[in-house]
Formats: structure tokens, sequence, C-alpha cells
């Protein structure tokens, strides 16, 4: 890859987060640092969504509570006041503590930011979050018990499960997977009755953990197909990296995790439970030739293992791309991504270490490394 030196963005902010803390980690396109680090007991934050101007709302997958935090900036307690804009954020203060259900792992805005859905995979639940009212606070609208349709057991099945909310395109339904029930649920936003309206079971082998996550190292790519009230789902292409059984081929293990870029071509997926000495991000494209498909393009370590969660940075070409690694030394890592082809240099930018992302006086050994990752 040439030289992008001149290319580094200006000094940006990471949200990160990990067992029992929240950490806001300055990133300046070549070294990592932390900025500060705001702590609750029993506390782990998994998904974090950041709301304009300086609000965060971050779920407990060990827990009921639903948190809003509020960024705040780093200026002098007796000095003039300062605008957020030219100070830039520095600490985080806590602002409301919401019970929902147990075990959220994931937040998703709607179109418009006034309600959140939250998936609870260990409850099988959906919560539905309004934040439109004073002051953005969090209230629960509804809890949705996942289910399978009609009683029909998928293949594999498991007590439901959702991992994820994705909004489609219209900004009207929200497309949940759920590796329990090897199914896709679609949620009709219309009216704001947020309501399970369709059932669709995927693929045989892939487990929707991800809305592409898989029993072996496949993706499947769906075409959805509007009707006024309903999503109808087809398969359209599969694609592999690595199968076990391929002579020559790198051997990975299952994906865990998905995401596109904003170019909307180029795929990457990440291997949590590899089993082996790293973890891997697998680089698909999107294509059009000879029908649309997807095509394998390359794989490479993420430099520790079980990578929770790898994401593209901000700025408008996502020169970077983060990897939280739940295991090993380097609990944070940056690579820096070729925008005009969407390859990922394999020597890392940046690394910081999960022994110094853990709670001040906390034994790295019995804690969880980094869950999130992802610029403001």
């Amino acid at each position: 890859m040439a030289d992008q030196g001149s290319l580094v963005p200006p000094l940006g902010k990471l949200v990160v987060g990990n067992q029992n803390q929240i950490i806001l980690v300055n990133f300046d396109g070549a070294e990592l640092s932390i900025a500060s680090r705001f702590t609750i007991p029993k506390w782990l934050p998994s998904s974090i969504l950041f709301k304009e101007p300086n609000l965060l709302y971050a779920v407990n997958e060990i827990g009921t509570e639903t948190n809003m935090l509020r960024m705040v900036p780093d200026a002098p307690a007796n000095g003039p006041p300062v605008a957020p804009d030219a100070i830039g954020f520095d600490k985080f203060s806590f602002v409301n503590n919401a019970q929902g259900s147990y075990g959220g792992n994931h937040l998703a805005f709607n179109a418009d930011k006034t309600r959140i859905v939250e998936t609870c995979y260990i409850r099988g639940r959906i919560d539905v979050w309004d934040i439109s009212g004073n002051g953005n606070l969090p209230v629960l609208k509804k809890s949705i018990r996942t289910r399978t349709e009609n009683g029909h057991q998928w293949p594999h099945q498991r007590e439901p499960g959702p991992r994820q909310a994705i909004l489609d395109p219209t900004g009207r339904f929200f497309i949940i997977p759920n590796p329990g029930t090897d199914s896709l649920h679609v949620m009709d936003t219309l009216d704001d009755r947020y309501e399970i309206t369709g059932i669709t079971a995927v693929p045989n082998t892939i487990s929707p953990e991800s809305i592409a996550w898989g029993l072996s190292t496949a993706i499947a790519l769906m075409r959805m197909d509007y009707t006024d009230a309903i999503i109808r789902f087809t398969t359209v292409h599969w694609g592999h990296a690595g199968r076990r059984w391929d002579p020559g081929e790198l051997i990975m293990s299952a994906f865990t995790g998905l995401e596109v870029a904003r170019n909307q071509r180029d795929v990457y997926l990440w291997n949590r439970f590899p089993g082996e000495t790293s973890g891997h991000i697998a680089h698909f494209r999107l294509t059009d030739e000879g029908g649309v498909g997807l095509i394998y393009v390359h794989s490479m370590p993420t430099r520790n293992i079980q990578p929770r969660m790898a994401s593209l940075s901000g700025d408008d070409s996502q020169e970077f791309v983060f990897v939280a690694n739940e295991a090993g030394e380097s609990g944070l890592v940056a690579f820096r991504r070729d925008p005009a082809t969407g390859r990922l240099d394999p020597n890392p930018v940046a690394t910081f270490p999960n022994e110094l992302l853990v709670p001040y006086g906390a034994s790295p050994h019995i804690l969880r490394g980094v869950q999130f990752v992802r610029e403001l």
C-alpha cells in the first residue's frame, strides 16, 4: 500500500467498553492513549450509542440496566466557560440508570433517533426505549419476547436469543438476527408500533449472529423484496473463506461479526472464538459482475485472540479499522485500510495492551478484555 502519512486525520476519540467501565481513547493516526475512564461495578457495556451532541447510551450485558452518560469538556472548574466544540470532550458524567430486560447486548437508533431498540440475547427479548422526552432520558416503551413462527422448530434451534437490530434502508423496518432460532425477525416501526411482523428461516448452516454469522466460514447474501407491509428474503449468493476442507486455503473458524464499509462494497467479518493463536478478519467484496455476489479477497490476523468487535473509522474514506480483542496482549489494535481497494495492511499502526485497559487495581487475568470500540 502506498504511503498515506500525509492523510492522517486530526486527533480523534474512540469509545471503548470493557468489564466495569467505558474508556475514552485518543487516536491520532499513529498512537492510542487513554483520555479518561468511567467505572461502574458489575457492568459490561458491550454496546454503546452516541447521540449528538454529547450523550452516550450503554447496555449492561450482565444486568438489567440501560445507562445514559454525558460527555463533558475537561475545562477548569473555576475558569471561564468554554464551548464544547472548542475544547473537545475528555470525560464522562453519569446521568441516568433505566431498568429493562436482563442481558442487553446491542443498541440501535430508529431513523430520527427518538427510539432505541435493544436486543437482549440471554432473555430472548427486544426492548424498545423512548428517548424523545425531557433530557433524552430512556423510558421503556415496550418489551417483546422473541418467538418462532407458529411454533415451528428451525434446524439447530435453541432458546430464542436476538443478537442485533439493524435498521433497513427505508428507515421503517428493523431486521433482527436470532441465532437461537436460526431466523431473521422483522420489526415494523410504522405508526410507532414496533411489532414483529415476520420471521424468516436463514439458509442451512448459517446461524445469524450478525446477520451473516456462520457454523462454517460462510456468508449469505440475501435480497429483500418489499410489499406494503412485509419483507421477503431470498438468498442470492454464498461466499466462503478458508473452509477447512479446501486444500491450500487459510484455515479459519466460524465468523461472529460483520461490518460493511460506507462504500457498500467492502465487507469485513471476524471470528471471535478461533481456537488459534490469533483471530482473523476476512475481507469480501460485493460485485455485480455476472450477477450480484460476494468475492473473497483476503484475510489477516487481528494480532490477538477472540476479536469481539471490529469497526471502521469515522472519516469519509474510512482509512482505519479498529479491533477490540477480548483476550490476548493487545486489547486495542488499529490497522490501516486502503480506501481504493478495501484491503487491510496486516502491520498495525497502533496497539494498546489489555492490561492497561482493565479498571485500576483489578487483575487483568480475571476480567474480560475489550468488548466494544467505535470512533465518535
